[in-house]
């Protein structure tokens, strides 16, 4: 692997960071089908390597932060094996194996119900930490409680990027979102710890919403721009430093040749490592120093459109399944605004002594009592209706009726019709 890596010039394990996978672990991921390597070529000629993955991500809750519109997500992550910790901010999630055929509702909702069990295998303090020369036992910690009140489907989506564990290969993600309502999580901020993989680790979680987890995205956004803008000018710095070093060099030099009678060997070497030196040092310093946010281009921005394309529709969803969760949502949507409404009636309804039947439920079809005046319902319902005709666009808000004498009703007031500018009859 590492041989077919290398002629698109990846090199892994090279770099210094904690967070760099190896080309052991990469190999390990393809075999076990959690990601695919792709070879593409451009009509340039220029190859272009693409690590493919399929995530579920859960967005994990419980019925008190449902209420809230609040979720929790990772804010922090302490291996055992070195004490260090890291930086998350994001949502639990997991690759998935491609090679099953079942990605159904049941899929995502029995491995989302899974992970939190097996990612939460006991609550802790917010502020505990693993020592690593006295590793906890999985035998010293007693198993969260937890239960799964509710797990659904929630949204798809895809974005590229530069992997953080695979730097010089470009990956595609596939996200697949899961709710969780889980049962048995702590209100406030907590802290768990999981032995998952064999050996320890902390994780701390915090409750947001999705205003704040945006806001933590910007901020994290923003002190890595400050830290490129320092490496920039440290850059500027070092390029200047150098060229004014190798322009001492280079007078020292000359003047040297000058005293020295005859043709020195040495000196002929010596200038032609000064100008090696110089183009292969000096000069690329530059590219760096003129540096800037507004030059960086997206990753998706550098692939071929019809290649993205593609890729979107090799998802592990259909598009009906995607449209049934829509649907779904949308019906939820309906269901849980047409409660709400009826609630806000009732409360009123009992304070002032009224009905209490919510006006915009009342049918167009049900006749009103010469008796009654008040049409408002029929207002709201015509109003209603009328969102879906296209007929009437406005209409005048009229409270009072006159007296009915006929046995039989029938609507006789007037409404504005705007479209036309003249008085419609209804």
């Amino acid at each position: 692997l590492q041989d077919w890596l290398s002629q698109f010039g990846v090199v892994l394990g090279s770099s210094s960071s904690s967070r760099e996978k190896s080309v052991e672990e990469l190999f390990q991921e393809v075999e076990a089908e959690k990601c695919t390597l792709e070879h593409y070529g451009r009509l340039d000629g220029l190859p272009i390597l693409l690590r493919v993955v399929h995530v579920v991500q859960v967005k994990l809750t419980n019925r008190h932060h449902q209420a809230h519109q609040t979720f929790v997500i990772q804010e922090a992550k302490q291996r055992g094996s070195s004490g260090i910790w890291a930086s998350v901010n994001r949502h639990l999630s997991t690759k998935v194996n491609m090679s099953r055929n079942d990605f159904d509702h049941s899929f995502f909702a029995s491995r989302a119900a899974s992970l939190v069990e097996e990612t939460i295998y006991s609550i802790t303090d917010v502020h505990y930490s693993i020592n690593p020369k006295a590793k906890p036992r999985e035998e010293d910690f007693q198993k969260a409680r937890l239960e799964v009140e509710e797990a659904n489907f929630e949204s798809y989506r895809y974005h590229i990027e530069k992997s953080p564990s695979y730097e010089d290969i470009l990956t595609m993600y596939h996200m697949y979102t899961v709710l969780v309502v889980c049962d048995g999580l702590p209100n406030p901020d907590f802290g768990s710890i999981s032995f998952e993989k064999g050996y320890p680790e902390a994780y701390v979680w915090r409750w947001v919403t999705w205003e704040t987890s945006m806001d933590l995205i910007s901020a994290q956004r923003r002190v890595l721009l400050r830290r490129e803008m320092q490496r920039t000018e440290e850059i500027r710095a070092t390029r200047a430093a150098g060229q004014e070093c190798m322009k001492a060099v280079k007078k020292a030099l000359s003047d040297l040749e000058k005293k020295v009678p005859q043709k020195v060997t040495e000196i002929f070497d010596l200038r032609a490592r000064l100008l090696q030196l110089e183009a292969e040092v000096i000069s690329p310093l530059e590219e760096f120093s003129n540096w800037s946010p507004d030059k960086e281009v997206s990753a998706t921005d550098r692939l071929p459109p019809s290649m993205v394309s593609s890729l979107t529709d090799r998802k592990l969803v259909t598009d009906d399944f995607l449209a049934e969760v829509s649907m779904l949502k949308r019906i939820e949507s309906v269901r849980s605004h047409s409660h709400s409404r009826r609630t806000s009636y009732s409360k009123l309804s009992s304070f002032s002594g009224s009905d209490s039947r919510d006006p915009m439920e009342t049918d167009w079809a049900t006749p009103v009592t010469p008796g009654s005046r008040d049409i408002s319902p029929w207002l709201a319902s015509a109003s209603s209706k009328s969102r879906h005709s296209g007929t009437i666009t406005r209409f005048n808000d009229i409270r009072k009726m006159p007296e009915q004498t006929s046995e039989s009703y029938s609507p006789s007031y007037w409404f504005c019709c705007s479209e036309k500018k003249t008085r419609t009859k209804l």
